[in-house]
């Protein structure tokens, strides 16, 4: 949350967001509401006006005033204290809001300045051994740790060591610190696609690759054959593989099938994802599966048995909810590439019939091609109509992107996230600055994970000076801060013929970006890297480190980007996103859009170049946003007409 000024009515406008977000209770809010406005009448104020030392250090003589305009308004003194308590909130809020302000600007928060103006001369471990305090937990205050509401004992303590009178060091600390950080998310709405995920995970028949199975070698000819300039075998003019343009994953043994000669090939990932389960479904016990040892299962040669490829469609539509997902097009398609007559990659591999068991190919191998190709072309006609869409990827943010102007939500997450800064440790509170820098990262530049991940920074980056060939932020003359991303970095680099991605980063995020290269990245960094998001190294043993499933990882000495990102952004929105299940990175890129679109002059070409994406495929996947602005518009200009209705 970045309020250059907070006036009275910013005060108003987070009450109705709290009432639209179901934080507080409608009446309730209409009697702060009220109590307010009273309390600006009785200081001759205006909701325009800045919020001055009346609910700061004169707090209580102006509560004092208030009280008296009442009475003479006539008002018994239950009402009286009724609305002196519904003030009170404000006065946490002015309070929150000057602690945050404080951070931002780094400088020592009132009740800090307070405790360090008290403590002049004097030694902190003295006063804490002779008033019986925790020497750290007055170290923190003084250093601008606000105290926890359980501690609050301890700074009473501290008035009273010192004569100070009681509640006055507390009245500088808000009490109730939950006007701009709201309460802990509801029970959101369960995502069916996700439920049902959860229990498939269950059920795993992924085909196992042994390190000397000879599918290996087998797997590494197909990504050659995909990936080369001009192969030794036929080629569709469109079936070309590319390798990454930011090759960031790990090299990892358990991640063969991803690389070619170590060079990541991202689309081999995808295809591996498909061949890799139906190989793996051939093994299953009967009834559910075929049952073939998995000694068996070890070879493309498969997939020219329409019989199996049938069942094992079926078996996909029975598994999810009896409906043919978007999956079994892309199975479709990668079936049909292989076996097509002519260019297909099985077509013209001679003698792959004798890897599978004896009488499995009736007549010659291309003979079984052409009709396994035949049968795919009638499959994919008969279940085109029926393809359904399993996973809506706006069910996680649904809450969200339905109401008037989506990013607020966002704006009052970085205001929780704030809120909630830790006092544990420095690392704790690098990654706590960390990850509220990444979160005004995706909503000001919504790059892709990988370019994200992939960012860099480097001193050296200033006066407009910036690399060619990374990734990266850097500094201009006039101070601002921009984010660049070459076009051959890009996911969209061979559909696109367009321009780098240079981009300014919004501003209400430079002061956080400053102070985390300065202050916070550092405490991050276990290895010079210029890597902007540095994620926190798993615990090495014997230089490896043990993964899922148990597999040992090699630790590279040096950061790598930080993909987890990801599953990072999906914790904090789960922890601080009004109302939401947890979103990934690419779920920030759609409450931008959206945003975008619902604003008035708000339009597809904006949003696709601040997506970083043609405008054909964010009309696609957004279109339906604008869908209701007809008849919107149509209510306004017959309004008159309607309400006779």
């Amino acid at each position: 949350m970045t309020i250059k000024q907070l006036t009275y009515q910013v005060l108003l406008e987070d009450l109705e967001r709290q009432v639209q977000y179901r934080h507080l209770n409608k009446f309730t809010a209409a009697n702060r509401r009220t109590a307010l406005r009273n309390l600006l009448k009785a200081l001759n104020l205006n909701e325009s006006d800045v919020v001055g030392n009346e609910l700061r250090p004169y707090f209580q003589k102006a509560l004092e005033v208030f009280s008296s305009w009442m009475r003479n308004q006539g008002r018994s003194e239950r009402s009286i204290s009724n609305a002196r308590a519904d003030i009170k909130p404000f006065r946490n809020a002015v309070i929150e809001f000057d602690e945050l302000n404080a951070y931002e600007n780094g400088q020592p928060t009132d009740f800090s300045k307070m405790v360090i103006s008290i403590l002049k001369g004097l030694t902190i471990k003295a006063v804490a051994r002779e008033s019986g305090i925790p020497e750290n937990m007055l170290r923190g205050w003084a250093k601008g740790r606000r105290p926890l509401k359980s501690n609050f004992r301890f700074v009473h303590r501290f008035e009273s060591f010192f004569g100070i009178e009681k509640g006055a060091l507390i009245s500088l600390v808000s009490t109730t610190q939950n006007f701009w950080k709201h309460p802990d998310n509801p029970a959101v709405h369960k995502i069916e696609y996700r439920e049902l995920q959860r229990e498939r995970s269950m059920s795993m028949y992924r085909l196992k690759v042994p390190p000397d199975s000879s599918f290996r070698e087998e797997w590494r000819n197909l990504i050659k054959y995909k990936t080369d300039l001009v192969p030794s075998l036929e080629r569709s003019p469109g079936g070309r593989w590319t390798l990454s343009a930011l090759p960031i994953a790990f090299n990892r043994t358990v991640a063969w099938w991803l690389y070619l000669n170590n060079a990541e090939v991202p689309a081999a990932g995808a295809c591996a994802s498909s061949v890799f389960s139906y190989l793996g479904w051939l093994s299953i016990p009967a009834p559910a599966g075929p049952g073939i040892p998995e000694c068996q299962t070890q070879t493309l040669a498969w997939f020219i048995s329409s019989k199996y490829v049938q069942e094992y469609l079926e078996w996909l539509k029975v598994r999810a909810g009896d409906k043919h997902s978007r999956s079994v097009t892309t199975f479709l398609a990668i079936v049909t590439w292989l076996v097509r007559p002519g260019n297909g990659y099985l077509f013209q591999q001679d003698g792959f019939e004798h890897k599978l068991p004896h009488g499995t190919v009736q007549g010659t191998w291309k003979a079984a091609c052409e009709k396994q190709y035949a049968f795919i072309q009638r499959y994919k006609t008969a279940v085109h109509s029926e393809v359904t869409v399993s996973r809506d990827p706006f069910d996680p943010i649904r809450s969200v992107i339905e109401l008037n102007q989506p990013m607020e939500a966002v704006a009052d997450m970085i205001g929780r996230m704030r809120a909630d800064r830790p006092i544990t440790s420095p690392l704790a509170e690098a990654i706590w600055a960390r990850d509220i820098l990444i979160i005004k990262f995706f909503v000001s530049n919504p790059l892709r994970l990988r370019n994200m991940a992939s960012l860099t920074w480097s001193p050296n980056y200033i006066n407009g000076y910036k690399p060619k060939d990374k990734c990266a932020i850097y500094k201009k003359t006039d101070g601002s801060w921009w984010v660049s991303v070459p076009k051959g970095l890009s996911k969209t680099r061979s559909k696109l013929n367009k321009q780098d991605y240079d981009a300014p980063l919004q501003e209400t995020a430079w002061k956080d970006l400053e102070r985390y290269l300065t202050v916070h990245r550092p405490l991050l960094l276990r290895w010079p890297s210029e890597l902007l998001f540095i994620a926190k190294e798993p615990k090495a043993k014997n230089g490896t480190y043990q993964g899922r499933g148990n597999e040992e990882f090699v630790l590279t000495q040096g950061h790598t980007p930080f993909m987890a990102m990801s599953r990072r952004v999906s914790y904090l929105t789960r922890k601080y996103l009004w109302n939401s299940p947890g979103v990934g990175a690419h779920g920030m890129r759609h409450i931008v859009a959206t945003s975008i679109l619902k604003c008035d002059g708000g339009d597809i070409k904006t949003a696709a170049l601040v997506l970083n994406d043609a405008e054909k495929t964010v009309f696609k996947h957004y279109s339906g946003m604008r869908s209701g602005d007809g008849n919107k518009k149509m209510g306004e200009l017959l309004k008159k007409t309607f309400d006779r209705m």
